[in-house]
């Protein structure tokens, strides 16, 4: 038998040579922990996304497809970090709507069918 210090708990052991946790409840709370960590990022950009697509269809169902000045966008906080992607000519997609950019100070969304 070998002694160890648990991941988890910081407790001395004694066991198997490539033992890593005193018990079972140790292993599942470290791994837990761990995955709570990726858990909670993935949560935070999916609530990101969903936001940001809620937002812009609020826009477009108050304005349709009309030509609106970008500080509508400014004004929305709209996060551009955390969107669904991009089309080829390089318009912004958040869900089913598309941001065009037909002049620098301006913006236009369209309902992708």
């Amino acid at each position: 038998m070998h002694k160890h210090i648990c991941k988890n708990c910081k407790a001395l052991f004694e066991g198997r040579k490539n033992r890593l946790y005193c018990n079972p409840k140790c292993k599942t709370a470290f791994n837990n922990a761990k995955s709570e960590v990726k858990n909670r990022y993935y949560n935070e950009t999916v609530s990101e996304i969903k936001r940001n697509r809620k937002i812009v269809e609020m826009i477009y169902l108050i304005f349709g497809s009309a030509i609106l000045p970008k500080s509508i966008l400014h004004d929305t906080e709209l996060n551009f970090g955390c969107i669904t992607g991009y089309t080829e000519n390089g318009n912004t997609v958040f869900g089913e709507y598309v941001i065009q950019h037909p002049r620098q100070s301006q913006f236009s969304i369209k309902k992708i069918t």
